[in-house]
């Protein structure tokens, strides 16, 4: 990518407080780079102050390299209150950092690790979250009911947007992009990539995944539908099976067996599943094995009742047999105490009934 040409510094009364800071300019969500080069430690040279301006929402990734002694660096937002962590590595030991900001203006202030330095140094800002490498970090989740939403905006330079989240269990997660006045797109990726699930419905209307996903590093990518769109979206994952509304769903279940394996512990008290009955009666046989605790399992019809329940104690197996009716039913993975932990594999046996 372009970078802007470096230019030396200002001396020690130019940029060394923040009214004085150097202007890098104004930036939307398209990619771009920044480098400058400088020192910091001749007389009266404490430290040196840049700023810019984010139109968008953004990441920013800073490294400061190329040093001789100790600097260090943070950023400030525009009240010239710390953003996030000083960067303080000791001796001449590069320092980065990334930054997921909102629109406004930033000031980056690189400063002496110790009085006596004297340091040059580069400075290379990189702006952007068009590909995998630099997506936006939206957090760790487990497998508890959770919710993250994020806005942002699409259009000219900027063709996509990437957003990453990882799961430490398995969990449902529902994802959604809305708010569109033109035509976005919206990708689910492993952490190698590979596409899950692609969402390309005309127009401006919302685009939708859900589904079960086992623990691991997800990205979503947010992309333009046609090469002339420009819209604000706003982003919004809902994690959580705790709910016969956010249920795992496994379909019309006939002849055959289903497994699933999960966790319930901590923040995350139960699982739920979801199924169906067409056609005649079956034969439901219910396993719940594979526990470290005491977890138990019910069964409820679709309206929420409990039509039978296992709860044996300890770590034994859960077995529930059931001849069902056509119809919707709902599983529910629970932990006896609110201090059981214990991971599950739920297996599911239908034959017709005979």
């Amino acid at each position: 990518m372009e970078r802007l040409e470096s230019r030396s510094m200002l001396a020690a009364d130019g940029n060394d407080t923040r009214s004085g800071a150097i202007n890098l300019g104004s930036f939307d969500g398209a990619v771009s780079s920044v480098d400058r080069t400088g020192s910091v430690g001749t007389s009266g040279d404490v430290q040196d102050y840049y700023r810019f301006t984010l139109t968008r929402s953004n990441r920013l990734q800073v490294g400061l390299s190329g040093l001789s002694g100790n600097l260090n660096f943070e950023l400030q937002n525009s009240s010239g209150a710390r953003f996030g962590s000083v960067q303080d590595n000791s001796g001449t030991t590069s320092e980065y950092n990334a930054y997921a900001l909102e629109s406004g203006t930033y000031y980056l202030r690189i400063f002496k690790g110790s009085s006596s330095v004297f340091s040059n140094y580069a400075l290379a800002l990189d702006f952007g979250d068009d590909i995998r490498s630099t997506a936006r970090s939206l957090g760790s989740f487990n497998g508890s009911t959770q919710s993250v939403t994020k806005t942002g905006h699409i259009g000219g330079n900027d063709n996509t947007d990437y957003f990453k989240f990882t799961l430490t269990n398995s969990n449902r997660a529902v994802i959604q992009l809305s708010g569109l006045s033109a035509n976005l797109n919206l990708a689910i990726q492993d952490s190698t990539g590979v596409v899950l699930a692609n969402r390309l419905t005309a127009g401006t209307a919302s685009e939708t995944v859900s589904g079960p996903f086992a623990p691991g590093t997800y990205y979503v990518r947010i992309y333009k539908g046609v090469s002339s769109a420009s819209t604000n979206y706003t982003l919004k994952i809902a994690f959580g099976d705790d709910s016969r509304a956010a249920a795992h769903l496994l379909g019309t279940l006939s002849a055959g067996t289903t497994i699933r394996t999960g966790h319930v512990g901590g923040s995350d008290p139960a699982d739920y599943y979801k199924f169906s009955i067409s056609g005649s009666q079956k034969n439901a046989q219910i396993r719940l094995e594979g526990l470290s605790a005491d977890l138990d399992i019910q069964l409820l019809n679709a309206s929420g009742l409990v039509i039978t329940s296992s709860t044996r104690d300890g770590s034994a197996n859960e077995f529930i047999n059931r001849n069902l009716g056509s119809g919707t039913y709902y599983l529910r993975v629970f932990r006896y105490t609110s201090s059981i932990s214990s991971s599950y594999s739920l297996r599911i046996a239908i034959a017709n009934f005979v």
